[in-house]
C-alpha cells in the first residue's frame, strides 16, 4: 500500500507532552499498483490536544476518526492509520481501554480519550532520571458502516465508554512506561 500524510505538531516535547497540538490526517491506497490483491483506500484523521492546568497537572484530549472504503479485507478494517503510529481499533491499551483489543471494528471508527495527568515526583539514581505521573482517564468510541455516520448520525447512545486509572514512568523523558487499569461495561483491561 502507499500512505501520505500531512501533521501540524507543536508538542512540547513528542514523547511525554506538557503542553502543544497535534493535527494529522493520512491517507492509504492500496491497489494492483501496489501490489497488492485488494483495492481500497482509507482516510484517518485526529486532533491531540495537551495543556497544562496547573503546575503539576496536564490536561490531554485526543479525538479520531478512520474509514476504509471499496474492497477492503477484514483484517485491515480494524486500524486507524495515523501520522506517526497505527494502531489497532476501538479496545485494547491505546484506544478504549476496559475493552478487549479489537473489541469493536467497522469501515468507519470514531474515538475520544481524555486524561488527566499529574505529576508526583522524581528520583535519580546511577545518572538516570525517573518521573513518576499518576493518570485517570475516559475513553470513547464508536462504530459506523458509512463514513458520514459519525457526522450525520453519531448514535451518541451507542458509544462505548471505559473509565480508569494509571501511572506512568518516564525514564530520562524519552522512555514512557505506561501502567493503566480500564473498567467498561464488559470488561476489565490491564
Amino acid at each position: 500500500s502507499f500512505v501520505a500524510g500531512i501533521a501540524l505538531d507543536t508538542r512540547d516535547y513528542e514523547p511525554d507532552p506538557d503542553s502543544g497540538l497535534l493535527i494529522d490526517t493520512t491517507i492509504e491506497y492500496a491497489g494492483n499498483g501496489t501490489g497488492s490483491d485488494y483495492n481500497y483506500v482509507r482516510h484517518t484523521s485526529e486532533i491531540r490536544i495537551y495543556f497544562p492546568v496547573c503546575s503539576p497537572l496536564t490536561m490531554a484530549v485526543r479525538l479520531g476518526y478512520t474509514s476504509i472504503y471499496q474492497n477492503a479485507p477484514f483484517f485491515e478494517k480494524d486500524t486507524f492509520m495515523f501520522f506517526f503510529e497505527e494502531q489497532s481499533g476501538l479496545g485494547g491499551s491505546e484506544t478504549n481501554r476496559g475493552y478487549r483489543k479489537k473489541r469493536f471494528v467497522a469501515d468507519t471508527m470514531t474515538l475520544a480519550n481524555i486524561e488527566l495527568r499529574l505529576k508526583i515526583g522524581k528520583i535519580s539514581f546511577f545518572q538516570q532520571n525517573f518521573a513518576l505521573k499518576a493518570v485517570l482517564f475516559a475513553d470513547a468510541g464508536n462504530v459506523y458502516n458509512e463514513p458520514y455516520d459519525p457526522f450525520i448520525s453519531p448514535e451518541p447512545d451507542n458509544y462505548k465508554y471505559s473509565l480508569g486509572a494509571g501511572s506512568v514512568i518516564s525514564w530520562n523523558r524519552a522512555t514512557v512506561i505506561h501502567f493503566y487499569a480500564g473498567k467498561s461495561r464488559e470488561d476489565l483491561g490491564i
